[in-house]
This record gives C-alpha cells, sequence and structure tokens, in this order.
C-alpha cells in the first residue's frame, strides 16, 4: 500500500497569473473600511502580480509563483521568490490562509521549494503581522534550528485611494518634476538601509521598468524645467524621489538634506500616487512603526491605515555580517538589532 505524497509546491505558470490574483482576492474575505465602504484586502503577492502583469518586472530577478499543488489548498498559501535582486540573503513573499492550513502545512510546503539549503541568511518580504511568530518557528525547523530572527522589522501598510489623492503641487521655484531612469541606480542605492537587499544592476533594470518621480534642481536658472527622463543629467542635480518598487509599494523616497522641508517628498510622492493611478495600480507605502516622520507626511497626503505586516530577516547564528555588501548601510539602519544580536549569539 502505497503512502500518501508529502504536500509540495509547483509553479504556477505566467499565463495564469491573472487568474491567480483574482483567485487570492475571492477567496480571501478580508476587509477594510475605506472612504465609508468596504474595499478588498490586496495582500501584498496580488499586488505584486498584478504589477508584473503591467511591467513584467519579475523576469529581472527570475522569480515565480508558487502555490499548493493540490486543488484543494491552491489559494491558501502562496509564495514568491526571489523578491530581491541580492544573492547574499535570499528572499520570498508568503501569505498564508491559517485557517485553512497549519504550521506543519506550511512547513512541509516550503520544504518543497527549491532553496537547497535553508541554512543561508533569509528575507521575508512581507508577511502579515499576525503570521510573524508562526514563521520564525517554520524557519528554525526548515533549518535544523541554525537560523534565527535579527529583526521581524515591523512596519505599518498605508493606502492612498484616486478620491484621496491632492493635486500635484507646485513645486518651489528651481525645481521641476523628472523621472529616473536607471543611470541613477548606484545614486539611489547609497543612503537607502534596504540596499543590502539588491544590487545596482538590480536596481537599475527596475528603474528603467518602473515607474517614478524625481525632483530636479536647475543650477543653470535659464534651463528648461519640462519634464523629461534625464535632461540636464550632467547640469541639474537630482534632490528628491519616490519609485515604485518591485515589492509592489512606493517608496525609497529620500530628499538631499540641503532641499528638505520644502515639501519635495510630498510632491514626488504624489507625482507618483497619480502616474500609478492612472496605469491602475493601487497605491501603498510601508512605514517603520518607528517612522513617525514619514507615517505624519503621508497621512498629511492623504494616506489611511491599511495593515500590519512583518518583514523579518532570519541569520545562522554565526553569520559574518561583514560578508554584505552595503553592510555600512545595514548596519546603521539596525544599529539596536546588531547590538542584541552580538550580544545573544556572537557572545557565545
Amino acid at each position: 500500500m502505497s503512502q500518501p505524497s508529502s504536500p509540495s509546491l509547483a509553479v504556477v505558470p505566467p499565463e495564469e497569473y491573472q487568474q491567480f490574483a483574482d483567485a487570492l482576492n475571492e477567496f480571501h474575505p478580508h476587509s477594510y473600511q475605506v472612504s465609508g465602504g468596504p474595499v478588498p484586502h490586496l495582500y501584498q503577492i496580488e499586488d505584486v502580480l498584478r504589477g508584473h502583469l503591467k511591467y513584467m518586472h519579475l523576469d529581472i530577478v527570475d522569480a515565480h509563483l508558487y502555490a499548493p499543488a493540490d486543488a484543494v489548498h491552491r489559494h491558501h498559501l502562496a509564495v514568491i521568490s526571489p523578491v530581491a535582486s541580492a544573492t547574499q540573503i535570499k528572499s520570498f513573499s508568503i501569505y498564508w490562509n491559517e485557517h485553512h492550513l497549519s504550521d506543519d502545512d506550511v512547513y512541509q510546503l516550503l520544504k518543497s521549494l527549491p532553496f537547497g539549503s535553508w541554512k543561508n541568511p533569509f528575507m521575508v518580504r512581507q508577511i502579515p503581522l499576525h503570521l510573524q511568530p508562526k514563521m520564525d518557528g517554520i524557519m528554525s525547523k526548515l533549518s535544523d534550528g541554525e537560523l534565527h530572527l535579527f529583526s521581524p522589522i515591523p512596519v505599518m501598510t498605508m493606502l492612498l485611494t484616486p478620491e484621496n489623492t491632492p493635486p500635484v503641487p507646485k513645486l518651489p521655484d528651481g525645481y521641476y518634476f523628472g523621472i529616473l531612469d536607471g543611470s541613477y541606480a548606484e545614486e539611489i542605492l547609497l543612503p537607502w538601509i534596504g540596499a543590502v537587499t539588491e544590487t545596482i544592476n538590480g536596481i537599475s533594470q527596475f528603474l528603467d521598468k518602473f515607474p517614478s518621480a524625481a525632483i530636479f534642481y536647475r543650477k543653470h536658472l535659464n534651463g528648461t524645467c519640462e519634464e523629461t527622463a534625464s535632461n540636464g543629467r550632467q547640469a541639474d542635480e537630482l534632490v528628491s524621489y519616490s519609485v515604485y518598487k518591485h515589492g509592489a509599494d512606493i517608496g525609497m523616497t529620500y530628499t538631499k538634506e540641503s532641499h528638505r522641508r520644502k515639501g519635495l517628498a510630498s510632491a514626488a510622492t504624489i507625482q507618483l500616487a497619480h502616474k500609478m493611478h492612472r496605469v491602475g495600480l493601487p497605491v501603498t507605502v510601508i512605514i517603520d512603526f518607528d517612522y513617525k516622520n514619514s507615517q505624519k507626511m503621508h497621512k498629511g497626503i492623504g494616506f489611511t491605515h491599511y495593515c500590519d505586516v512583518a518583514v523579518p530577516f532570519y541569520f545562522p547564528r554565526t553569520f559574518d555580517f561583514d560578508r554584505l555588501s552595503y553592510f555600512s548601510n545595514f548596519a546603521i539602519g539596525f544599529s539596536g538589532c546588531m547590538q542584541k544580536w552580538n550580544q545573544t549569539h556572537v557572545a557565545k
């Protein structure tokens, strides 16, 4: 008598992405009240798939969508991997319905992913916050106890609906809107604390595919201020920007210190929001719970709190963090976590 086979994940072919995204929305009845009416809960994986249908960006990192092979649980779990261009940290996004799948079910399904080893560093981008403690236990089990939670990075997701989006504001004299292309990849990665998960080549390709909003400062006041991809690349200074990311949210928003307190970050965010609404994509941001100024800015634009998620990092106890590219960004952004990690793991 044959033994029943273990549950496993199968690759969902790209031609089924639209149907799969629609089914995720249909099978999970979570909702949130926005503008007095229910709006279907847009899980991040669903948003990524809809973004890919517009920009085909999953091909850049050779990412795949995985779902349970059996029809009963087909839409009760979904994984996209990888979700970052750097290979030094393996990455995936995951959602599962805990009412239909036990923790052991999820463990068995994830074990079938073609990762080779689960004893490497991992980032999960993103997971519903209430599932993160379950994820900790599953990752420990998958790695035979080798992986430990470095930081859960709890973040809030905020949503901007078309009716709440204000008009694009007029910029101060000397500034004009533009867009980014791949030539700005290194400049954008340098100040970003998440740079450890990406490569210059990866970000360059994403910038060439995705919508963005950039603000330039005209060093020569007799120059043109018309929107262009890279006009004045040599003469004009990129001072503020916001980009649509492959995680299906807008972010990496940044303004150079000498140009702050002029409303530039808000203006870039609003400009990008209009672009995304025109192509039918939801406008969301994820913001660290501790980043009160960013929360205040986005609320002022019209964003409303939507749901809470986590972006946990898992590392082996003996991992050498100095091996990471852009480690200085990581160490500064997660200084408290680094100190706790060193006290808890390295000292042993």
